[in-house]
């Protein structure tokens, strides 16, 4: 028997792999929802968060149009959250506590550790996928979502999992200081946060940031040292942050409340920017409405 395969009207005979790939993965990127303030957005250096920005968004409608998200940029979102599947999920998955989905049911175990079955369809277990814990700060009108919480030896610790080139891994001697001070954050923003559907206690004196090299990674013989059987070779590279005190969040904070305030009795939010030829002010849909209008 002869089996026909049915030729998609898409598909050219000089169209290659290559043409494909850039078809699949050149996608438009819909923006985030402007209703929840998230604490990543709060602490990015590429772009500073404008509160006064938020609140025209959120004033006039939300008039942003949809990004493209180009080949390169996919590609390394998709490789950064396959790593980090695989940390959490997989490598990691028997001491990482939460929530647990069962892919076959929809079953969700809630505040465990992966089951070894699924207590609904009894399927194995390592068809069980971590759902990333949320917390939500009503003090802030803030949430922030952890990649997943550590249980050692009786403790939950919270795990930032970052993905970075094996170049800008191979300088890394301490957390980069946006990943520093977003993991301060979450740590203070977690004291005073509502968590999903439980009550949980958590450390929050300190979170831990691990780093994935996208290759091979460099000698290390700290796992041998410890008694690891293993090459001396790692593609990892581990940091604990401590929580301290809010000092250097002030202004970030501060930038959560006024859209706040904003969303409670329409103040409008200072401006950020000094004039409308600075960096950040070029960059903003708003930049002639925001100077025209009072501060």
């Amino acid at each position: 028997m002869v089996t026909k395969f049915k030729k998609s009207s898409e598909m050219k005979s000089e169209q290659g792999l290559k043409y494909l790939l850039h078809k699949e993965l050149a996608v438009i990127d819909e923006p985030r929802s402007l209703e929840t303030l998230h604490a990543s957005e709060l602490t990015k250096e590429d772009i500073e968060f404008c509160p006064r920005e938020r609140a025209f968004l959120l004033r006039d409608g939300d008039n942003r149009k949809d990004g493209r998200l180009g080949t390169s940029l996919n590609v390394t979102f998709q490789v950064g959250r396959w790593y980090e599947d695989q940390v959490r999920d997989k490598w990691l998955r028997k001491y990482a506590l939460g929530n647990w989905e069962c892919l076959n049911c929809l079953y969700v175990h809630e505040y465990q550790t992966v089951p070894e079955t699924c207590d609904n369809c009894s399927i194995d277990g390592v068809m069980c996928v971590y759902i990333e814990p949320r917390a939500y700060s009503p003090e802030y009108d803030c949430s922030c979502g952890i990649d997943f919480l550590l249980w050692k030896n009786d403790v939950l610790t919270p795990v930032e999992i970052k993905t970075i080139d094996k170049d800008q891994f191979r300088e890394l001697h301490a957390p980069l200081s946006e990943h520093r001070k977003r993991t301060q954050f979450y740590l203070d923003l977690l004291s005073h946060s509502t968590w999903m559907d439980f009550d949980v206690k958590i450390n929050l004196d300190f979170g831990l940031l691990l780093y994935c090299c996208k290759g091979f990674g460099f000698k290390d013989d700290f796992e041998g040292r410890k008694g690891v059987s293993d090459a001396n070779f790692s593609p990892f590279k581990e940091f604990k942050v401590k929580r301290g005190d809010a000092k250097g969040l002030e202004s970030v904070y501060a930038k959560a409340l006024a859209v706040k305030k904003f969303k409670k009795d329409g103040k409008m939010p200072k401006r950020i920017c000094p004039n409308m030829t600075c960096k950040r002010a070029k960059r903003c849909t708003y930049r002639e409405t925001c100077f025209e209008e009072k501060s």
